[in-house]
């Protein structure tokens, strides 16, 4: 048993975790949940090493378990994967599997990328990952990235495993194979800790589940006895409004994006939609479906090869991300934040009006008024 006894940590300005006690047992999946904030990655962190505790201990099989830094927790056995992709995109699919377990690969100085490569397929088949291990990870989507940290977290073959939203880009068929792995790990004894926004999800696969609000521990039940409106009242502290959406007020007489015959070549073809008025329209499909190579296209960062594109009847040709959002006030998001979406080390001021600076900077020399940024970053 994993007993976290009085866990508490603070950050500058914040209380990240309020004198926190729980009990992870073998064998089973225990979820751990909140709303943004509540203290679970913190905890999740904490716990392989990355940050120190301020107070409290962490106990293994009633002994006191001190973890120094990330490799230190490798070697007590305690995996992580983290909800932030933690890949070396330079590197192949093998080589970020094995990289924590290249010297038992190594002799005379020279490491066998053979056997690397071998050992690293026979995990990656397990969990269904088909594509070969010598590709370089760079090329790959998040889904793949993520499946690739699940794996690497296999193939340290740890007591205690850490799944930090390990399904936040990964199909429902990756899903469901990944829990299937989980319950054969559960029934070889590891203590399985598993951190999801996803209710349902952790309901249906968790034993217990524990609920964190504000850093403080709510509470902890078994899973059947809890439902998801149980959960949810406990994760926000009063009783849940439930909100209804409907079509009615989608004005079908108004066509806002028209997509006509989309092609590119082994990415989408012949894509067509229709999207009106007060509508969210939800593109879904399995990873590798064309989803993202949809909505790159769309915004100009890749061309088209056929097909046309309507904006609010008017047909566009978008050239680059400029044109999208500049010309025709298309934004988007990307589901790769920390490599696509974000300058990490800037501050938010800088990341909020980076795509603001053509229509703020000076007419003359093109400099950016501090002021301005302020005035922008402020206003509702």
């Amino acid at each position: 048993m994993l007993t976290v006894k009085g866990i508490s940590k603070s950050f500058p300005g914040i209380k990240a975790l309020n004198n926190v006690s729980i009990d992870f047992y073998e064998g089973e999946l225990h979820g751990v949940i909140g709303e943004n904030g509540a203290g679970k990655s913190t905890l999740m962190n904490i716990l392989c090493g990355i940050h120190l505790r301020d107070e409290g201990e962490i106990l293994l099989d009633s002994k006191p378990l001190e973890i120094l830094n990330l490799r230190d927790a490798l070697t007590k056995g305690i995996s992580i994967v983290h909800q932030e992709l933690q890949v070396l995109n330079i590197s192949t699919v093998a080589e970020n599997i094995m990289i924590d377990k290249l010297s038992s690969f190594s002799k005379g100085g020279f490491i066998n990328w053979q056997k690397i490569n071998k050992e690293a397929k026979k995990y990656m088949h397990s969990i269904g990952l088909d594509i070969p291990p010598t590709t370089k990870i760079g090329g790959l989507s998040p889904a793949h990235k993520k499946m690739i940290q699940i794996t690497k977290a296999l193939s340290s073959n740890s007591r205690i495993m850490l799944l930090d939203e390990p399904t936040s880009a990964i199909s429902e068929r990756e899903a469901a194979i990944l829990f299937e792995i989980l319950k054969k790990l559960k029934s070889e004894g590891l203590i399985l800790i598993y951190v999801s926004h996803k209710l349902e999800e952790v309901i249906a696969n968790c034993e217990r589940i524990s609920v964190l609000r504000d850093g403080k521990l709510i509470g902890t039940d078994m899973a059947k006895n809890l439902d998801k409106k149980m959960v949810v009242n406990m994760m926000l502290g009063r009783e849940e409004k439930i909100e209804t959406f409907s079509n009615e007020n989608v004005n079908k007489v108004r066509k806002i994006l028209e997509v006509k015959n989309m092609t590119k070549k082994n990415k989408i073809h012949n894509i067509n939609l229709d999207l009106y008025e007060g509508e969210i329209l939800g593109i879904y499909g399995l990873v590798g479906s064309g989803r993202t190579e949809f909505a790159r296209l769309l915004i100009g960062e890749d061309r088209w090869e056929k097909g046309e594109v309507f904006l609010n009847g008017a047909k566009i040709v978008v050239k680059s991300i400029p044109d999208s959002i500049y010309k025709y006030r298309i934004g988007y998001v990307t589901e790769n934040r920390k490599e696509e979406g974000l300058f990490l080390r800037e501050n938010i001021s800088m990341n909020v009006n980076v795509i603001m600076w053509p229509l703020i900077a000076s007419r003359v020399l093109r400099l950016i008024k501090k002021v301005k940024e302020n005035e922008n970053i402020t206003r509702k």
